[in-house]
């Protein structure tokens, strides 16, 4: 790229001097909304180079960023794309390059890239008041679509003197962090803000301590998780209204539940529940609601916990509140497993998991899947609890939810206690000291229900094989115990005579793949096929199935634990 025959143009002879050469055509304005819009890393939208652009300092006034946009891209120095029917626009990376440097020479680059920082700020903070109303997965989806500008936002504030605004940026990208299961990401992130941003305002510190709290929790990281609640409440006790304080005694709440001290979760959730009834704060009470009827759940008072259940559930339908609502069927999904109604824990976990895949939350989508896992065991459908556990392990240890992959390598114990009981004894002790290194002890009504899987195996096991078999597990590490967990999800799991409808095994892996949400763009590339090749799959499998939607076999799919 950097010689070539030199009897040719200039700009023939090397890729950076085509550029330049077409950079030189254009009149002053184009060439400045070039030069500013090369900031962008990801892409960009209208809106986000509206932000960039205009008059400042030396840089040149764009009377109509449409048309300049417009323009460049009939010049092919912008690519236009459609990214969830709207339109977004991007520059080849080497011509990006240029751009950058034709920021830095014109002495626009600091103000360019403040610009747009600001424009992240803004966006970050209005999806994340968003997030917990209505059209949850397309401001996910916007978010996702920008995170490579986020990132690099971040990476300019926080090095460049602007730490408070990176504080500020990293605290409103939590929700998206935690329900796409970039939890480690917006862990470092946020950590990094902290330090950076000593000098910023107690408002902003105590709100990102909270979230690297929630992080933190959902990392299975229980004291970081302390440390952080202990420090945002001091912080709001000083500064903050009733909802700022409520929120580090609800993290500090679900802490101790994970950690098996219910009386004192208990009395964390009712003074946040009081302060979030107080303040009208309608978010945070149904949470705190949830999160209290955890706590008569795991004691086995089922009764309360439905009761709580559904007041969270009518606030969050009010609120529009979908993943909300996805985390309230989910609960009580939960709740009806306990009590043995396994028709109706299965027809809750499904509506939740639906709800979870439409939004795109990958977290909640680990939860559903192992209840369901856990109603299908307790119906004696092993194949399909091997299914649905062995779909939950990967993600949830992908999104290093570490209390998630113990209880995933549980409900795989639980399976195999009838096919290898000596590998479900060692599975067992794994997990109890895995839990045990965490701290996280079982819920007293999961621990019944396993002592009677373990009483059952020790009535077809003598003593000596059980002792022997726990002795195994006890020193495994989470990654041996997972492998071995995965082997019998794989084993169990794939132990069917005859698929479903007629279904091929190329129909079986498509409708599996429409059931997670996947396009058939995204199907074709996960295959290796083409779109038109998955298109006449699908074609054949509604024919198949008898149905006309996407919904209708994603239903059949889960129905018939194929996904």
């Amino acid at each position: 790229l950097g010689s070539g025959p030199r009897d040719l143009p200039a700009r023939h002879r090397t890729m950076r001097d085509a550029i330049a050469w077409s950079y030189d055509l254009l009149d002053q304005n184009e060439q400045a909304l070039f030069r500013q819009l090369s900031i962008f890393a990801g892409g960009f939208s209208l809106d986000a180079a509206d932000a960039v652009a205009g008059a400042g300092g030396e840089m040149a006034p764009v009377p109509s960023t449409f048309d300049v946009v417009a323009s460049l891209v009939t010049q092919n120095l912008v690519i236009q794309d459609s990214v969830a029917g709207q339109a977004r626009f991007r520059m080849l990376e080497t011509i990006r390059e240029f751009g950058l440097e034709r920021l830095e020479v014109a002495g626009e680059m600091g103000l360019v890239r403040h610009r747009a920082t600001t424009w992240c700020l803004m966006l970050a903070e209005e999806a994340e008041q968003e997030l917990i109303r209505g059209e949850q997965a397309k401001w996910l989806d916007r978010l996702e679509a920008e995170q490579d500008n986020m990132r690099e936002a971040l990476e300019w504030s926080l090095t460049c003197g602007e730490a408070e605004t990176g504080l500020r940026l990293a605290a409103a990208l939590w929700r998206y962090w935690s329900a796409r299961g970039d939890l480690r990401e917006g862990y470092s992130w946020l950590e990094r803000a902290l330090a950076r941003g000593s000098e910023a305002s107690a408002t902003q510190r105590g709100k990102a301590l909270h979230h690297l709290g929630n992080l933190a929790i959902d990392l299975g990281d229980y004291a970081a998780a302390r440390k952080h609640y202990e420090q945002s409440l001091i912080i709001r006790r000083n500064n903050g209204g009733p909802s700022e304080i409520a929120e580090p005694l609800n993290g500090l709440g679900l802490l101790t539940f994970y950690r098996g001290d219910y009386a004192s979760a208990q009395r964390f959730h009712e003074e946040s529940l009081s302060l979030r009834r107080a303040s009208d704060d309608a978010h945070g009470l149904g949470n705190s609601l949830v999160n209290m009827g955890d706590v008569a759940a795991a004691q086995g008072d089922y009764k309360r916990a439905e009761t709580l259940y559904e007041e969270a559930l009518a606030i969050r339908r009010q609120m529009g509140n979908a993943n909300g609502i996805a985390y309230c069927l989910f609960n009580l999904g939960d709740a009806a497993w306990g009590q043995g109604k396994y028709t109706v824990a299965r027809r809750r976990l499904e509506e939740s998991l639906a709800l979870f895949r439409e939004v795109g939350d990958r977290l909640g989508m680990g939860y559903a899947l192992h209840s369901l896992g856990r109603v299908a065991h307790a119906e004696g459908n092993e194949r399909q609890a091997a299914v649905f556990f062995g779909e939950a392990l990967p993600l949830r240890q992908e999104l290093g939810d570490r209390r998630g992959v113990i209880e995933c390598v549980e409900g795989l114990a639980s399976v195999a206690s009838t096919h290898d009981p000596a590998l479900a004894v060692s599975l067992y002790a794994a997990a109890n000291a895995l839990r045990t290194a965490l701290n996280t002890p079982l819920r007293p009504t999961d621990n019944v229900v396993q002592e009677q899987e373990l009483a059952a195996i020790r009535a077809n096991l003598d003593t000596e094989a059980f002792d022997e078999a726990w002795a195994i597990g006890l020193p495994l590490s989470l990654e041996d115990a997972v492998a071995e967990a995965s082997g019998i999800a794989a084993r169990i799991g794939a132990d069917r005579e005859s698929l479903p409808a007629g279904l091929s095994n190329r129909e079986s892996e498509v409708l599996r793949l429409v059931a997670t949400g996947l396009t058939n763009a995204q199907i074709a590339e996960a295959l290796y096929l083409s779109p038109h090749t998955i298109n006449a799959h699908l074609n054949r499998i509604y024919h198949k199935l008898g149905v006309t939607s996407r919904s209708g076999a994603t239903r059949f799919a889960l129905d018939h634990g194929i996904a």
